[in-house]
């Protein structure tokens, strides 16, 4: 989906350095890489690694860098001196690379494995630029790793890496990517992810995730949710049972105290009447287990029935990150979402006469956004989501491409997109006076930073004061008059000519805390910063 803005996720209340679940020289390490923001929610991916291990008999320890906000010489130092025989790596994001280069200055010898979204796409350029890599888990990972662990610690190394599925690995002085591992059909086969891990950082965790389903059955162009998973044979979207989710819920309630939960799901709706079955059983199981939970799923539009909801609702259902992505019927075909933008608009209201926080995934810009285009998403935005600081973030979000999804085949490979440093594809717009629309817009919020860090402080310390709401309703409002009158000015004088004066006056709300209207105005003239 497009960028959330209130997705659940801060900075962790403090820093811990050592290995969770401490083993002595452990045969395998698992560490996620970290993230910027780091999240507050513990990594799901390697605690079912860990599990499987773990099942398997092996000696695991795992270290969640993002939650526990380590920088990259804090996750050397720590793999250095674990003494592990084998590391994994989750790869979701390039910051993996500036760890493998360090351990590769320090010395370290044992086999490197990656794994995750970003390292199943890039297998490639990866194997080919990182010597230390000793190969890649593509796709799903439990099966696979468990079988590169027995080849790497048990068996000739290297060599036996030919008979594993799913593994890319350098033979001859070639990468090669051997046949994909079909998916797990019965996801109950998998223990339930480590929670040892999870206890050993509890004190980190501000919530609690788990998924009851993996893999999508949409088809948007922007995502390598279809991609990651259609990459092996079997059912594109694939759930746990309704009693083995409760179990974990049950779990996360009874030994941690949890009183949210936020599932991970790419959908947790699934396709057609045997999604909504199995979505309204788990609501069930929760009502009938007595479980206090708020939960938060994610969701396209199109699978929004009420009743339905209305039943998750009494299970606990509190906030849905709903897949708006925008509110013009030409960039949801370009993005190939399948939906309208009516369903859109339905969806939403159906959760605001439910009383669920529907939270908008947002896709504002792509390399064919016009100006009229913006401005209808504007007008959108305006009407339908209440949030002036969604709003506000939201008017610049950009669409990301990365290797591996429909829109890097479709559009950027064909046209010679190059990908940039962190494995992005550095498109550019089509119509040059949107780049400078962003470019203003860019110029305005940064005139006006110091005012909305202010309004931003008093949201975040109570988000129902009301000079919070209401500053944050006036800085939208400013921040969206000025990018209309920016758009205008682009349609009748092109793309630089009347730029200078526009960005020279950023308007600005009151100052917090001031007389309305003391502020700039919002049609122009002189500001002045206040606030932090």
């Amino acid at each position: 989906m497009g960028e959330f803005v209130g997705r659940p996720s801060k900075a962790a209340p403090g820093r811990k350095t050592g290995v969770s679940d401490v083993v002595d020289r452990p045969d395998v390490l698992i560490v996620s890489t970290p993230a910027d923001p780091p999240y507050a929610y513990s990594a799901l991916g390697i605690r079912y690694l860990s599990a499987a291990l773990k099942r398997a008999g092996r000696r695991v320890a795992c270290v969640d860098c993002c939650l526990r906000d380590l920088k990259q010489d804090d996750i050397i130092r720590l793999i250095l001196d674990s003494g592990c025989r084998l590391l994994g790596i989750s790869a979701i994001e390039p910051g993996a690379l500036g760890i493998i280069d360090g351990l590769g200055r320090a010395g370290f010898a044992a086999p490197v494995v990656l794994g995750g979204h970003f390292a199943t796409f890039n297998y490639r350029a990866l194997l080919e630029r990182y010597p230390r890599v000793t190969c890649i888990v593509r796709g799903e990972g439990e099966l696979t790793f468990l079988e590169v662990v027995a080849a790497l610690l048990d068996g000739n190394g290297a060599a036996d890496l030919a008979g594993v599925a799913g593994v890319a690995r350098r033979s001859g002085g070639e990468v090669v990517a051997n046949a994909p591992r079909p998916l797990i059909d019965d996801l109950d086969w998998l223990p339930l992810p480590d929670m040892d891990v999870l206890q050993a950082d509890s004190d980190l965790v501000a919530g609690f995730t788990l998924t009851g389903s993996r893999g999508c059955f949409g088809g948007c162009g922007f995502c390598s949710v279809q991609s990651f998973y259609a990459l092996s044979p079997g059912r594109r979207w694939r759930q746990f049972s309704p009693g083995r989710v409760v179990e974990e819920l049950s779990i996360l309630a009874t030994r941690f105290g949890a009183r949210d939960a936020w599932f991970l799901d790419d959908e947790f709706v699934g396709p057609g009447a045997g999604g909504s079955r199995w979505a309204a059983e788990v609501a069930e199981g929760i009502i009938k287990a007595g479980l206090k939970l708020a939960l938060t799923i994610s969701s396209r539009v199109d699978v929004v029935d009420p009743e339905l909801f209305s039943l998750l609702k009494r299970a606990g259902l509190s906030t849905v990150l709903l897949g708006v992505e925008n509110g013009s019927p030409e960039a949801l075909a370009r993005l190939t979402k399948g939906t309208t933008v009516e369903q859109n608009i339905n969806a939403i209201l159906a959760f605001a006469r439910l009383g669920i926080d529907a939270r908008l995934g947002w896709i504002m810009l792509d390399p064919a956004t016009t100006l009229e285009e913006f401005a209808a998403n504007l007008n959108f935005l305006e009407a339908l989501d209440p949030r002036p600081y969604h709003r506000i973030s939201v008017a610049t979000a950009l669409l990301s491409i990365y290797p591996g999804t429909p829109l890097a085949e479709t559009y950027c490979r064909p046209r010679g997109v190059p990908l940039d440093e962190s494995f992005q594809y550095a498109w550019k717009y089509e119509d040059p006076r949107v780049n400078e629309l962003v470019r203003a817009a860019h110029a305005w919020l940064d005139g006006t930073a110091a005012h909305r860090r202010a309004i931003l402080a008093m949201h975040e310390g109570n988000p129902r004061d009301v000079n919070a709401v209401i500053y944050g309703h006036e800085y939208a409002r400013a921040y969206y008059t000025f990018l209309r009158r920016t758009i205008e000015s682009l349609r009748t004088s092109g793309a630089r000519a009347s730029l200078d004066d526009i960005v020279a006056t950023p308007a600005a709300p009151a100052e917090p805390g001031a007389p309305r209207g003391a502020g700039g105005d919002a049609h122009g003239g002189e500001h002045t910063e206040h606030g932090a």
